[in-house]
């Protein structure tokens, strides 16, 4: 696993297009008032396994943190990974947000029978 450095920056469309060009990868992320909803990351398919995904995470979460925002997911795994990426967010230190919880500003774009995941920095 390679280790990348955490890039510093002011602006998520910054750090966005930064990783868009360093990792070829294809990244749907919004920022809003109190949470920064991480919709889709998509690294290719040879390159998966190498701590992109993970440094892209890490990266939004430490943008997150310096503005004082949470980070949520709303992932749509295909068929048989929804383990391996539950896995993955915990690995992260995302938990499951009950569903009583869900965030209605972050939700709109989504059904509420989709999981929603999420990472405070406090």
């Amino acid at each position: 696993m390679k280790i990348y450095k955490i890039a510093n920056t002011e602006d998520l469309d910054e750090l966005l297009s930064k990783m868009r060009s360093k990792f070829n990868v294809t990244l749907f992320v919004e920022e809003f008032e109190k949470v920064i909803r991480i919709n889709s990351i998509v690294v290719p398919q040879g390159e998966r396994g190498k701590g992109i995904g993970s440094y892209i995470i890490n990266s939004i979460k430490e943008y997150a943190k310096g503005v004082g925002k949470k980070v949520v997911l709303h992932p749509s795994p295909s068929k048989g990974e929804a383990n391996r990426l539950n896995e993955f967010y915990k690995k992260l230190n995302f938990a499951p947000v009950p569903d009583k919880e869900r965030y209605k500003e972050t939700s709109d774009l989504f059904s509420p029978s989709e999981k929603q995941w999420y990472w405070d920095y406090k």
